[in-house]
């Protein structure tokens, strides 16, 4: 049977990869090639399905920091503003171009309650599950770089390289590698310990037991000839 993959590998896996596309734009833009906009519809896509995923992955590790209906809200909620950017760039701007300003101030809004969630279960998750101490660190990380980058408004722009949300980011991936390294580590403690059988023994005598996963003990009687 084909074994089905680790959902916190795959949510890890996904924060990573809508990260680098995310920080990315850069290089799209830098050579002054024009995508028609949708260089900003990837970049707020891709930002919106990362957090959705640092969600997830804070559900699976840490959902007794908070309400499970909370964790469930936000997860929505999340998904939600990663495809609001195709329905507003393609069914809602061509007709009523003054929404553009009604969809900065959703975005604006939708960053400032998720870097509020992600630093309170930061603070709580101190107390109560200091076993995922990388994962809350990490969220720690990202939801106070984000929060000060709506609070500072652009006030120390041009930044060298990025934003303090994308300096942050950067600081949050390292945090769940070793997050996903510790995880991985204690996934392999926990497998079965895998014993041969015996396959003989000494002065033809009977093999000595040997005890399964268990702890049930088995006896082999397998005798030399």
């Amino acid at each position: 049977m084909r074994k089905r993959p680790d959902p916190v590998f795959v949510a890890y896996s996904l924060v990573c990869l809508f990260f680098s596309v995310h920080v990315s734009y850069p290089f799209i833009h830098w050579p002054g090639w024009d995508l028609g906009g949708i260089s900003y519809l990837i970049e707020d896509v891709s930002y919106f399905a990362m957090l959705s995923c640092m969600v997830l992955l804070t559900i699976r590790l840490c959902s007794g920091i908070l309400p499970i209906k909370l964790h469930m809200s936000v997860y929505t909620f999340t998904a939600l503003m990663a495809v609001s950017p195709v329905i507003f760039t393609y069914a809602l701007f061509p007709g009523f171009p003054s929404v553009v300003n009604v969809y900065g101030t959703i975005v604006y809004t939708s960053k400032l309650m998720v870097s509020l969630y992600l630093i309170l279960l930061a603070f709580l998750g101190a107390v109560k599950e200091k076993s995922s101490v990388w994962l809350l660190a990490g969220n720690a990380v990202f939801g106070f770089g984000l929060f000060t980058d709506l609070w500072t408004g652009g006030a120390y722009e041009p930044l060298c390289f990025g934003w303090q949300d994308e300096y942050s980011g950067f600081l949050m991936v390292l945090f769940f590698m070793v997050l996903i390294i510790r995880y991985n580590r204690g996934a392999d403690r926990q497998k079965p310990a895998a014993h041969p059988a015996a396959s003989g023994g000494s002065g033809g005598k009977d093999s000595p037991p040997v005890k399964d996963a268990g702890g049930t003990q088995r006896i082999s009687f397998h005798r030399r000839p």
